[in-house]
């Protein structure tokens, strides 16, 4: 069975394209990428030439396969454009399966609260063959929008690049906390993701324990970034580095190097591919309560959860980990064995490979 996929441009930055770019599915002879955007294209006028130019592609490309595979995010950017693309896969009689990656509850609560909005989604979105959600969380709000739950909806994660792992050495990480303890903010730089939080939080660590080696590492680039760099700087913030956006070799090593993940996130997320990546690397993790995220951080047990936003609280929890080693390399060693074991490349590829093969024998 021959599967398109559509993905974003591989140019632009975000989890669905880190995940599809760790994966490689396009390496499969059978599977096919079709980029839905693309990178710089600002204008009306521009985006509305190129979505036509996209349809007709994707109308020559899903003839061809047997499965269509769409990621969209609900939220009002890709509700109607990905809504077109089911329809038509839909139309020529193809197998869909619809991956939800981004989920914005307001306009979730507009399905609800919207006639035609429900109506566009009952016939479309809720008329594919399966989905895949990223926690049980976004599954019950699936059928509370109108999906049959006798259909299959898969519970999936995000992945943790596994590609550069096999060289990593827990024990060495672990004995390096004593001399410098590095705090790691991997992500989009953005206010919603919490940076500002982080710094806050770890200024307080160190004003609670200003002889202690400590490090503060905001990873990513983002519209805030410039922002945030000015704010460390005029709060006199020391200890904080901003290495901007970082990959492959370079990002493998930040996450070796670093010890504990700070990511105090109130934004749309679904299940964020850093947060695996740093127990992948043997971190705990310092976060909130968002979307999937408490379905793989248990408060206390490898990391810690906060519905609060205040940089204290967070803070609480840093020091804790500090003063207390024995929680410190309990947490570290649970989630390192946790990801090798479920969210590597190689494991999350054969679950959803999975979902292809059952969709392929209905």
């Amino acid at each position: 069975m021959r599967i398109l996929i559509l993905v974003p441009d591989f140019r632009t930055r975000g989890g669905v394209v880190n995940y599809y770019r760790t994966l490689r599915l396009s390496d499969e002879p059978n599977i096919e990428y079709l980029f839905i955007n693309r990178h710089g294209t600002r204008s009306i006028i521009s985006k509305s030439f190129f979505a036509l130019f996209i349809y007709f592609q994707f109308l020559r490309a899903a003839v061809r396969a047997g499965l269509v595979h769409v990621n969209p995010s609900l939220d009002r950017n890709s509700f109607y454009r990905d809504m077109l693309f089911i329809v038509l896969a839909k139309v020529l009689r193809k197998n869909v399966l619809v991956f939800f990656r981004g989920w914005q509850e307001p306009f979730e609560e507009s399905i609800h609260d919207d006639r035609f909005k429900a109506f566009v989604f009952r016939n479309s979105y809720a008329r594919a063959d399966r989905f895949v959600v990223l926690g049980e969380h976004f599954k019950r709000k699936l059928i509370a929008l109108g999906v049959d739950p006798a259909k299959p909806i898969h519970v999936e994660t995000t992945v943790a690049d596994s590609s550069h792992i096999d060289g990593f050495d827990l024990a060495q990480k672990l004995a390096s906390i004593g001399s410098d303890c590095r705090f790691l903010f991997l992500s989009r730089v953005l206010r919603e993701k919490g940076v500002y939080i982080a710094m806050d939080a770890f200024a307080e660590c160190r004003a609670t324990l200003p002889d202690r080696q400590m490090t503060l590492v905001i990873a990513g680039s983002g519209e805030e970034l410039d922002a945030a760099r000015v704010y460390a700087k005029d709060k006199g913030y020391a200890g904080v580095e901003f290495p901007g956006h970082v990959s492959g070799t370079e990002k493998a090593r930040l996450l070796e190097t670093c010890h504990v993940m700070i990511f105090p996130t109130y934004y749309r997320e679904g299940l964020p591919n850093s947060i695996l990546e740093g127990m992948l690397y043997g971190m705990p993790i310092i976060s909130r309560p968002v979307a999937a995220i408490p379905e793989v951080v248990t408060h206390g047990v490898n990391g810690y959860l906060t519905d609060s936003m205040d940089s204290s609280t967070f803070a609480k929890y840093m020091l804790q980990l500090l003063a207390e080693p024995d929680v410190y390399q309990r947490m570290a060693v649970t989630n390192h064995r946790a990801a090798k074991d479920a969210f590597t490349s190689d494991k999350v590829k054969e679950r959803l490979f999975a979902v292809y093969r059952q969709m392929e024998s209905r």
